[in-house]
């Protein structure tokens, strides 16, 4: 999952997240990368970012970016 946020993410992106267990989080500069070993629909992460950002699945953001490069 990516969330995409406005601006550039703050220094401390990820004070403030709570639940996180097997999750692997990853800092872009505009988005979080996660990944859920054990699946979204269990997890109890939460970060403060979900509040101002999007989220998407690595499958949309494929489908989207293959339509983008088609219309190119």
């Amino acid at each position: 999952m990516a969330l995409f946020v406005d601006g550039a993410l703050p220094s401390d992106a990820l004070e403030g997240a709570t639940g996180l267990q097997t999750e692997e989080v990853r800092l872009g500069r505009r988005e979080l990368f996660v990944f859920y070993p054990n699946g979204m629909a269990k997890t109890r992460l939460r970060l403060p970012s979900e509040r101002t950002g999007t989220a998407r699945n690595m499958n949309t953001l494929a489908k989207l970016a293959e339509r983008a490069a088609a219309l190119a």
